[in-house]
């Protein structure tokens, strides 16, 4: 026994001194790294750099870090990513700057992408091809702009002709009050004509022209988790080339249908989700009813629920699931 007693000391030095060993040069490698300030200091205030249209507060709504937050590096890390996964800039650097006083400024530099993107497009009716009929072809062009007044928003209008044709817009307005990031709005609107549509069971000669707006009024409690409540009416008029009634035989030369609708929906997501999804999830819960406003005969009430999962395996590889 007093054998053994002398003999463990012995070891358990050179033992722990090993581990010492082996962990300093981490250590060492890491406060020989090129410091950025105080990673640990509490920010006093957040200063924007770059950006020559989007609005600081935009910036600064999307991050974690804030006033009065410490900055470590997993949360600069963090907010970097997210900057750079909203579309808005190529690049997003984070870090800390002296002011002076004990003081401590978290900076963000950021560099803006080119936002209005004009485009081009073809939709083909499946009877263009078994018909050769060109008046199955739509023609159009889109204009969207992704940082409208530079707050983030995105407008988008769209027109269309050959059939069928129209146009339609969306404006997504994600800070309905700029000084808080919680309540966001959107506005979207369409019209159309189409010759003959497909979903008719007897369509010869039949004209519709549809309208519909709806706006979204949502509620983000953080930034992955949101609900929102969308409120949405449609008009659909059917009508004949010339005066031929309407089916069924005996009614008006047109009739309308419209509906009013609406929709709750709760929203987790937690994606970097532009250029395009590279991790992350989004799910999704929702409850849809819409009625006949002519007749109050035709009712739903729907619900419906998504799950979508994406992990980037390289730069250019993605696997994505989906379940409804």
């Amino acid at each position: 026994m007093p054998g053994r007693l002398t003999w463990r000391p012995r070891w358990a030095f050179p033992a722990t001194a090993g581990i010492l060993l082996l962990l300093l040069p981490v250590f060492t490698a890491e406060a020989a790294a090129p410091p950025n300030g105080d990673d640990a200091a509490v920010i006093d205030t957040v200063i924007v750099r770059g950006n020559r249209v989007t609005r600081p507060f935009v910036i600064i709504n999307e991050m974690e870090l804030g006033a009065g937050r410490r900055a470590e590096p997993a949360a600069l890390e963090r907010d970097r990513r997210r900057l750079e996964s909203l579309g808005l800039f190529s690049r997003a650097k984070l870090f800390t700057e002296a002011l002076g006083d004990g003081r401590v400024a978290l900076v963000v530099q950021v560099t803006e992408l080119w936002y209005i993107w004009p485009g081009l497009f073809v939709a083909l009716d499946e009877r263009a091809l078994d018909e050769w009929n060109l008046k199955r072809v739509s023609l159009g062009v889109i204009l969207t702009h992704n940082n409208f007044r530079g707050r983030r928003e995105t407008l988008s209008i769209a027109g269309k002709v050959g059939s069928p044709q129209g146009g339609d817009f969306r404006w997504d307005i994600p800070y309905l009050l700029p000084a808080r990031r919680d309540w966001t709005l959107r506005l979207q609107g369409n019209a159309q004509r189409i010759e003959e549509p497909l979903n008719l069971r007897q369509r010869e000669g039949i004209v519709l022209d549809e309208v519909g707006l709806s706006a979204t009024v949502g509620r983000r409690y953080s930034l992955e988790n949101a609900v929102s409540l969308m409120l949405e009416a449609q008009s659909r008029r059917f009508s004949r080339y010339g005066d031929t009634p309407v089916l069924p035989p005996g009614d008006a030369p047109e009739r309308y249908d419209r509906f009013v609708g609406s929709r709750v929906t709760f929203l987790r997501d937690t994606r970097l989700y532009k250029p395009w999804p590279t991790a992350g999830y989004k799910a999704t819960l929702s409850l849809s009813g819409a009625r006949s406003v002519d007749d109050g005969g035709v009712r739903y009430l729907q619900p419906e629920a998504e799950l979508a999962l994406f992990h980037g395996f390289s730069r250019t590889w993605i696997i994505a699931g989906l379940a409804q």
